[in-house]
């Protein structure tokens, strides 16, 4: 390494300013997480039963269906699906069995894509759908009103992706309701030989929005040292995010990254990347030319190491 590297080194390195944590611009605060076929996990989506004499959930991912798009029959092959049991006893208002989905700690949901099929038959007080943390649906297969229309309602699935954005919510609610909103509607009954209520959901994408930035602490290595330094060197850290670590690098402004590594993540995980209390990088030094360590050193931002969580 050239001595005017060593010196914009040195001035790096006694600034804490300097030694910034960045995340990633394009994907700054968000990553997704999903679930289902052709996996058979849940991934972060809960089973809900509030009526088990009169309701069943189950979980069929990963089924003959073999695709993350579903069948285009509508059946419960490869989905998580819930459903009345047709010979069930009447359903009180309120009443739902379905899969729901609550975003970790510090984050919020900002958008789900997924697919699905929903039907309703018969009752105008039961419905199928998505439904958000507050009530508000999302969308909804329910028998329009007034009587004498359809008895029936079918949102089937065209294989294409649903997508809503722009959300912000804590949990999602995917299944069947009993909510009595008609005076004249009779309430939930008994589904007898055909389903009330159902839906299949086969795959989704839910996108989480994150506020906190990583954590990065504990730099150390020759970088940080005295003299002047050469060749291929290491710089060592701890670095922690709520959703783990993602990507590390060292970068020299303005010559761009200079080391980089990446962690594997699993995107069905509340916390998909792990974290990294004992990181290291190996630095090239030669790759930073005397040029750009002059212009470095002038605004004193030689070197800095960034940490990305699942959302960089």
């Amino acid at each position: 390494m050239t001595q005017a590297l060593h010196r914009a080194l040195l001035v790096a390195a006694a600034t804490a300013g300097c030694l910034a944590l960045l995340t990633c611009p394009a994907l700054a605060g968000s990553y997704y997480v999903t679930a289902c076929s052709p996996s058979t996990s849940s991934g972060l989506w809960a089973a809900v039963n509030t009526l088990p004499t009169s309701f069943t959930t189950a979980n069929n991912c990963g089924g003959p269906s073999g695709s993350e798009v579903g069948p285009l029959d509508g059946s419960t092959q490869g989905a998580l699906y819930a459903e009345d049991t047709l010979l069930s006893p009447d359903m009180p208002d309120g009443s739902r069995a379905g899969w729901t989905f609550t975003a970790p700690a510090g984050t919020t949901i900002a958008a789900i894509s997924y697919y699905r099929s929903l039907s309703a038959y018969g009752q105008r007080d039961f419905s199928a759908g998505l439904v958000q943390a507050d009530g508000s649906v999302l969308e909804e297969c329910r028998i329009q009103v007034p009587l004498g229309s359809s008895i029936v309602c079918s949102k089937p699935n065209d294989q294409g992706p649903v997508t809503f954005t722009g959300l912000n919510t804590s949990s999602l609610f995917f299944g069947v309701i009993c909510r009595v909103i008609f005076p004249d509607g009779g309430g939930c009954v008994a589904g007898g030989t055909i389903h009330a209520g159902k839906a299949s959901m086969y795959s989704a994408r839910v996108t989480l929005s994150e506020s906190s930035l990583p954590a990065l602490s504990g730099l150390a290595g020759p970088l940080w040292g005295g003299g002047v330094v050469s060749g291929v060197v290491p710089v060592t850290f701890s670095a922690s995010d709520q959703t783990g670590i993602k990507q590390q690098y060292v970068r020299a402004d303005p010559g761009g990254v200079i080391a980089a590594a990446t962690q594997t993540c699993d995107s069905m995980l509340a916390q998909p990347c792990p974290q990294l209390p004992g990181g290291s990088l190996s630095v090239d030094t030669r790759r930073v030319d005397d040029d750009e360590a002059e212009g470095v050193r002038a605004v004193a931002d030689a070197v800095r190491v960034n940490a990305h969580g699942a959302r960089g």
